[in-house]
């Protein structure tokens, strides 16, 4: 049996709104990728592609599921999942936008350095 880089089930997100019910923008997303495999995210805008790479980064949590990454759990693990995954967004212009100090600390806390560490 091969290892999984990844394993989700039944992952949720929702997005609260102040005009309406919640946006859903998982729905009992379930996910296997085994190590070495290379996947691709398609779909059309405002289908949760984002969202989807945002929970599998532990950026975000899900309100539902379970996740797994690289064998750790992604609740509980996240500093240590931090440390071995990247992660490069789809707007190339984001890190232009802050000073050299701001990149630093942003990248710096991704890996989960804070206070005299970072």
């Amino acid at each position: 049996m091969r290892e999984m880089s990844v394993q989700a089930r039944g992952v949720c997100k929702r997005y609260k709104s102040l005009f309406g019910p919640a946006k859903i923008a998982l729905k009992r997303i379930s996910l296997d990728v085994e190590q070495g495999e290379i996947f691709g995210l398609l779909g059309p805008n405002g289908s949760g592609k984002t969202t989807l790479i945002s929970v599998l980064s532990t950026l975000i949590y899900p309100e539902e599921g379970s996740l797994s990454i690289l064998g750790l759990n992604a609740r509980r693990d996240r500093g240590e999942i931090r440390k071995i995954i990247n992660i490069c967004t789809a707007k190339p212009n984001f890190p232009w936008s802050l000073t050299i100090r701001e990149n630093l600390v942003h990248y710096g806390m991704l890996y989960g350095l804070y206070g005299s560490a970072l």
